[in-house]
């Protein structure tokens, strides 16, 4: 029996796969075996899996027709023959130690569940330490059922490893949705809610490619398989017997959370039937009881309640499109107009054209209420004022920096 089994989904990643796949190659804990779960790639995936397959005899290929990260996942542990199971993302990769860590803490401690820290990876800033675990008991054995901390971290389920025993025994799984779209939360919960020897480590040993995510949801297919996901949670959580009594009041508030991520990610057109969904989703658990002031921060608990309010409806729903319309919106209007001026020539409007030079953004002119004790240009961009400037007005864009 192999120590470790590490599935390795793969759809569609010929730009990072060979990172990923030599990074596991190379872990020092030989004994491995490395599951590729290739979903129907169009690119040269498949290719490029079998190349380091025909090299390294620890490499399985399982080459299968789209039907989603899930289906992926599922026919993994179905198939994987370690002691216990690891997941490495195919546009991620690991770290040397990585396995042969977490495998001898495990076994050390006697663990269900070892989980560490990670990287996030950008091309451009390389590896940023994240400390997920930082409010949680690290290096001692404990059960998630009487502590809220670690569910409320990323659910990271690719920085662990599980005893596959375990995962069969509490028959934890993948949701079989469509595509890639959230399955690591319902899988995540499943396993905190009854894993009863739990292990963490400091450490960081994944990195994960943070540049190379959607920004948001286009397919109405996916705008709700985040509420599949807690439907099968709360599905789960009624078929266990003697879990932890506090295990059904720390779910509503990572929902809610989740939730609001969604809301920001999906097409506009979508959101206010994902909104209007949500919102009936906590209303149904408000009324079964299980939504609990104490387990709630103060900032969530007073959002909470205007989500919940009927009457609040319109006012929420713009609150929810207030990041959105800054993150995104601003930038596109400013992009989408050929002249740009701004109004100030101080320390502020210099801060603003630095940042629309970085975004490619064209500034015409900085415009100042006189042009007494003023610069005659920043940048090599005049300074003119305000008043000078009215014969192409209906044509501009006027940023206040001030």
């Amino acid at each position: 029996m192999e120590k470790v089994s590490i599935l390795v989904p793969i759809y569609n990643v010929e730009k990072y796969l060979r990172q990923c796949l030599d990074s596991l190659v190379h872990q020092t804990l030989q004994d491995i075996e490395i599951i590729c779960i290739n979903d129907g790639s169009t690119d040269s995936s498949l290719e490029i899996v079998k190349e380091f397959a025909a090299k390294d005899s620890r490499i399985r290929v399982i080459d299968k027709e789209n039907s989603g990260y899930g289906a992926s996942m599922n026919m993994g542990l179905s198939m994987a023959a370690g002691e216990y199971i690891g997941i490495v993302e195919s546009d991620d990769f690991a770290s040397p130690q990585m396995f042969e860590t977490l495998y001898q803490s495990a076994k050390e401690k006697d663990a269900e569940v070892v989980k560490s820290n990670f990287y996030f990876h950008t091309k451009l800033d390389g590896d940023v330490l994240c400390k997920n675990l930082s409010s949680c008991p690290y290096e001692t054995l404990y059960s998630p059922s009487s502590h809220q901390e670690i569910w409320n971290c990323i659910p990271t389920i690719w920085a662990a490893i599980y005893k596959r025993d375990f995962l069969e025994k509490n028959n934890i799984v993948f949701l079989e949705t469509p595509g890639a779209s959230y399955q690591d939360q319902s899988f995540n919960l499943k396993v905190l809610s009854v894993v009863e020897r739990m292990y963490l480590l400091r450490d960081a040993f994944l990195h994960y490619r943070f540049d190379n995510e959607n920004s948001s949801i286009r397919s109405v297919g996916k705008v709700f398989c985040i509420c599949d996901e807690y439907k099968e949670v709360w599905s789960y959580l009624s078929q266990q017997e003697g879990i932890g009594d506090k295990v059904k009041y720390y779910v509503p508030m990572i929902q809610f959370t989740t939730y609001r991520g969604n809301y920001y990610r999906i097409a506009d057109k979508y959101k206010k039937a994902f909104f209007r969904e949500a919102q009936k989703e906590f209303l149904e658990l408000e009324k079964n009881g299980l939504l609990k002031r104490q387990y709630w921060t103060d900032d969530e608990w007073l959002e909470l309640q205007k989500f919940l309010h009927p009457d609040a409806l319109y006012k929420s729903m713009i609150h929810f499109q207030e990041v959105e319309m800054l993150r995104e919106g601003l930038l596109r209007s400013i992009a989408a107009v050929s002249g740009v001026s701004i109004y100030g020539a101080g320390k502020v409007a210099k801060s603003v054209y630095k940042d629309l030079k970085a975004l490619g953004v064209s500034v015409s002119e900085f415009l100042v209420a006189s042009k007494e004790n003023n610069p005659s240009d920043i940048d090599g961009i005049s300074v003119a004022a305000i008043s000078e400037d009215l014969s192409d007005r209906e044509r501009k864009l006027v940023l206040l920096a001030v």
